[in-house]
């Protein structure tokens, strides 16, 4: 939950401002429920459904570790 405040804290600061080049960001949050593949899932339907041009997140405590350089 503090990303989704801490991303959502910032979007309305930017809001306020009158945006990004004019236009108001709209926050779609998604739970990737601590699951790689689900996180995946999640961020190509926002892609390629939603037509979001941004994701903040993906990351998870689950996940911690596992990257390989």
């Amino acid at each position: 939950m503090p990303m989704i405040d801490a991303t959502r804290m910032a979007i309305d600061e930017l809001n306020a401002h009158g945006g990004v080049m004019g236009r108001q960001i709209v926050p779609i949050v998604r739970d990737g429920a601590s699951d790689e593949r689900v996180c995946a899932e999640q961020a190509e339907k926002l892609v390629t459904e939603e037509k979001v041009a941004v994701i903040f997140g993906c990351w998870t405590s689950a996940s911690d570790g596992q990257l390989q350089p």
